[in-house]
């Protein structure tokens, strides 16, 4: 438990570093990433992983099958159980991310605990859309 909570806030330490180079600073763009990503992430709770492809941008479709994001989904976050906490860590906007063209990015970090036990990182990365609308572009779970 102690090396998972060691382990947790290296990562946050270093995931927060890497945003010091980046534009920030955009209290609107980062209330609504924070209010995506926290009713999307039900979706995912609720083991509901199609449904929360369908609300992922065309940048992820384009990297990712529904059948792999299910498949993915299913071997990584199931086995976690329900989540019996879940805070925000940070949200952090960007217009630069690594691997995608740029843009306009809302990264959010939760603290999270689950039924078996485990305490969890998750990251939800949010953008604004092509067609102007938020969608969730990235999730990662450490």
């Amino acid at each position: 438990m102690w090396d998972m909570t060691i382990r947790n806030l290296f990562y946050l330490l270093i995931v927060t570093l890497s945003f010091t180079h980046c534009k920030s600073g955009n209290p609107e763009a980062e209330k609504i990433g924070l209010n995506l990503s926290s009713v999307w992430i039900e979706l995912i709770d609720n083991e509901m992983y199609s449904e929360s492809y369908f609300e992922t941008s065309e940048l992820l479709k384009k990297k990712v099958t529904e059948q792999s994001w299910v498949e993915q989904l299913t071997e990584t976050r199931k086995p976690l159980g329900a989540v019996n906490t879940r805070e925000v860590a940070s949200v952090k906007y960007l217009n630069k991310l690594v691997g995608l063209p740029d843009g306009e990015f809302v990264i959010v970090i939760y603290t999270s605990t689950f039924a078996n036990g485990q305490s969890r990182l998750e990251s939800i990365t949010s953008v604004h859309d092509t067609d102007s609308k938020w969608r969730i572009v990235k999730y990662f779970i450490k």
